[in-house]
Protein backbone atom coordinates (compact mmCIF):
# COMPACT_ATOMS: atom_id res chain seq x y z
CA UNK A 1 0.00 0.00 0.00
CA UNK A 2 1.64 3.64 -1.33
CA UNK A 3 1.83 5.68 1.92
CA UNK A 4 1.00 9.83 0.57
CA UNK A 5 3.74 11.57 0.82
CA UNK A 6 2.76 14.42 3.22
CA UNK A 7 2.07 11.46 5.98
CA UNK A 8 5.69 10.08 4.96
CA UNK A 9 7.39 12.68 5.52
CA UNK A 10 5.86 13.27 9.18
CA UNK A 11 6.85 9.74 10.14
CA UNK A 12 10.39 9.59 8.96
CA UNK A 13 10.73 13.04 9.92
CA UNK A 14 11.88 14.68 6.21
CA UNK A 15 10.89 18.11 4.79
CA UNK A 16 7.78 18.15 2.09
CA UNK A 17 8.29 19.54 -0.81
CA UNK A 18 4.68 20.80 -1.72
CA UNK A 19 4.28 21.65 -5.59
CA UNK A 20 2.32 24.90 -5.16
CA UNK A 21 1.79 24.55 -9.09
CA UNK A 22 -0.59 22.23 -9.36
CA UNK A 23 -3.09 24.61 -7.26
CA UNK A 24 -1.41 27.58 -8.42
CA UNK A 25 -4.47 29.17 -10.26
CA UNK A 26 -6.97 29.02 -7.10
CA UNK A 27 -4.30 30.31 -5.00
CA UNK A 28 -4.04 33.25 -7.43
CA UNK A 29 -7.55 33.95 -7.50
CA UNK A 30 -8.07 33.75 -4.00
CA UNK A 31 -7.64 37.49 -2.41
CA UNK A 32 -6.14 37.87 1.23
CA UNK A 33 -9.74 39.47 2.12
CA UNK A 34 -11.53 36.57 1.42
CA UNK A 35 -9.07 33.89 2.94
CA UNK A 36 -9.33 35.81 6.09
CA UNK A 37 -12.60 36.15 6.26
CA UNK A 38 -13.24 32.28 5.99
CA UNK A 39 -11.06 32.38 8.60
CA UNK A 40 -12.89 34.41 10.46
CA UNK A 41 -15.56 31.85 10.58
CA UNK A 42 -13.27 29.53 13.03
CA UNK A 43 -14.44 30.51 16.58
CA UNK A 44 -11.26 31.06 18.37
CA UNK A 45 -9.99 31.69 22.14
CA UNK A 46 -7.54 34.46 22.06
CA UNK A 47 -4.32 34.56 23.77
CA UNK A 48 -1.18 37.14 24.51
CA UNK A 49 2.02 35.74 24.44
CA UNK A 50 4.61 37.48 26.90
CA UNK A 51 8.65 37.29 27.35
CA UNK A 52 11.11 39.56 29.02
CA UNK A 53 13.87 40.03 26.32
CA UNK A 54 17.08 41.75 27.59
CA UNK A 55 15.14 42.57 31.09
CA UNK A 56 11.93 44.69 28.16
CA UNK A 57 8.77 42.72 28.69
CA UNK A 58 7.40 42.19 25.01
CA UNK A 59 3.32 40.90 24.17
CA UNK A 60 1.27 39.86 21.64
CA UNK A 61 -1.61 39.11 21.01
CA UNK A 62 -2.37 35.90 18.99
CA UNK A 63 -5.44 33.54 18.51
CA UNK A 64 -3.13 31.13 16.28
CA UNK A 65 -2.62 28.63 19.44
CA UNK A 66 -3.18 24.48 19.39
CA UNK A 67 -1.67 21.91 21.43
CA UNK A 68 0.02 19.86 19.89
CA UNK A 69 1.39 16.93 21.70
CA UNK A 70 1.07 15.74 25.51
CA UNK A 71 3.93 13.98 26.01
CA UNK A 72 5.90 16.00 25.99
CA UNK A 73 3.90 18.55 26.31
CA UNK A 74 3.91 20.93 23.61
CA UNK A 75 2.11 24.15 21.92
CA UNK A 76 2.57 25.97 19.10
CA UNK A 77 1.56 29.69 18.03
CA UNK A 78 2.17 31.67 14.99
CA UNK A 79 3.19 35.19 14.51
CA UNK A 80 3.49 37.67 11.51
CA UNK A 81 6.83 37.87 10.11
CA UNK A 82 5.98 41.50 9.27
CA UNK A 83 5.56 42.48 13.03
CA UNK A 84 7.72 44.91 14.68
CA UNK A 85 8.89 42.20 17.97
CA UNK A 86 8.80 38.79 15.26
CA UNK A 87 12.26 38.90 16.47
CA UNK A 88 12.44 39.34 19.77
CA UNK A 89 9.25 37.07 20.40
CA UNK A 90 11.04 34.06 18.33
CA UNK A 91 14.09 34.18 19.83
CA UNK A 92 13.50 34.19 23.28
CA UNK A 93 13.82 31.56 25.25
CA UNK A 94 11.07 31.38 27.50
CA UNK A 95 7.94 32.72 27.32
CA UNK A 96 4.17 32.64 28.64
CA UNK A 97 0.97 31.78 26.84
CA UNK A 98 -2.02 33.47 28.57
CA UNK A 99 -5.77 32.44 27.40
CA UNK A 100 -7.49 35.19 28.20
CA UNK A 101 -10.91 35.47 29.68
CA UNK A 102 -14.03 36.89 29.35
CA UNK A 103 -13.55 41.27 29.76
CA UNK A 104 -10.00 41.06 28.40
CA UNK A 105 -11.06 42.50 25.51
CA UNK A 106 -8.76 46.20 26.19
CA UNK A 107 -5.99 43.75 27.33
CA UNK A 108 -5.98 42.13 23.85
CA UNK A 109 -6.38 45.48 21.79
CA UNK A 110 -3.62 46.68 23.94
CA UNK A 111 -1.23 44.15 22.75
CA UNK A 112 -2.11 44.13 18.98
CA UNK A 113 -1.74 47.54 19.03
CA UNK A 114 1.52 47.61 19.83
CA UNK A 115 1.01 50.64 22.66
CA UNK A 116 2.75 50.05 26.32
CA UNK A 117 0.32 47.19 27.30
CA UNK A 118 2.21 46.36 30.17
CA UNK A 119 1.79 49.97 31.86
CA UNK A 120 -2.50 48.78 31.83
CA UNK A 121 -2.60 45.96 33.00
CA UNK A 122 -2.27 43.66 36.19
CA UNK A 123 0.79 40.91 35.94
CA UNK A 124 3.21 39.34 38.14
CA UNK A 125 6.37 37.81 36.57
CA UNK A 126 6.58 33.81 36.98
CA UNK A 127 9.52 31.94 38.32
CA UNK A 128 11.07 31.86 35.08
CA UNK A 129 10.88 35.71 34.72
CA UNK A 130 7.77 36.04 31.75
CA UNK A 131 5.04 38.04 32.63
CA UNK A 132 1.62 36.59 33.52
CA UNK A 133 -1.65 38.81 33.05
CA UNK A 134 -3.73 38.42 36.29
CA UNK A 135 -7.17 36.69 35.47
CA UNK A 136 -6.12 34.78 32.62
CA UNK A 137 -8.02 31.76 31.84
CA UNK A 138 -5.39 29.54 31.77
CA UNK A 139 -1.64 30.43 31.23
CA UNK A 140 1.46 27.75 30.01
CA UNK A 141 4.96 28.75 30.42
CA UNK A 142 7.10 27.38 27.86
CA UNK A 143 10.68 27.00 26.91
CA UNK A 144 11.53 27.83 22.90
CA UNK A 145 11.63 24.32 21.18
CA UNK A 146 11.51 25.42 17.39
CA UNK A 147 10.57 28.11 14.99
CA UNK A 148 9.40 26.76 11.70
CA UNK A 149 8.57 28.72 8.22
CA UNK A 150 4.78 29.26 7.66
CA UNK A 151 4.51 31.53 5.15
CA UNK A 152 4.22 34.84 5.68
CA UNK A 153 4.18 33.73 9.30
CA UNK A 154 7.03 31.81 12.01
CA UNK A 155 5.33 28.69 13.65
CA UNK A 156 6.93 28.85 17.28
CA UNK A 157 6.77 25.66 19.19
CA UNK A 158 7.06 25.49 23.19
CA UNK A 159 7.89 23.00 25.49
CA UNK A 160 5.36 23.43 28.24
CA UNK A 161 7.12 23.35 31.67
CA UNK A 162 4.31 24.61 33.73
CA UNK A 163 0.53 25.38 33.67
CA UNK A 164 -2.22 26.65 35.62
CA UNK A 165 -6.20 27.76 34.32
CA UNK A 166 -9.30 29.16 36.18
CA UNK A 167 -12.80 28.77 36.25
CA UNK A 168 -13.60 32.20 34.20
CA UNK A 169 -15.32 32.20 31.32
CA UNK A 170 -13.46 32.42 28.25
CA UNK A 171 -12.59 35.44 25.53
CA UNK A 172 -13.95 34.22 22.30
CA UNK A 173 -13.20 35.62 18.80
CA UNK A 174 -15.42 35.18 16.03
CA UNK A 175 -16.06 36.99 12.39
CA UNK A 176 -13.65 40.20 13.55
CA UNK A 177 -15.33 40.53 16.69
CA UNK A 178 -14.95 39.65 20.49
CA UNK A 179 -17.89 37.48 21.86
Amino acid sequence: MAIHPLLRSAIIGEPYDYDTSKHCEYIKSMTNTEFRSAMGCFLTGVTVVTTAKNEVMLGVTANSFSSVSLKPPMVLWSLSKESKKHSAMTSSKNYAINILSKGQESIALSFSQNKEPFMEIDYHLSNIGVPIIKNALAVFECQLHQVYDGGDHSIILGLVTSCNKSDLEPLKFFRGKFN
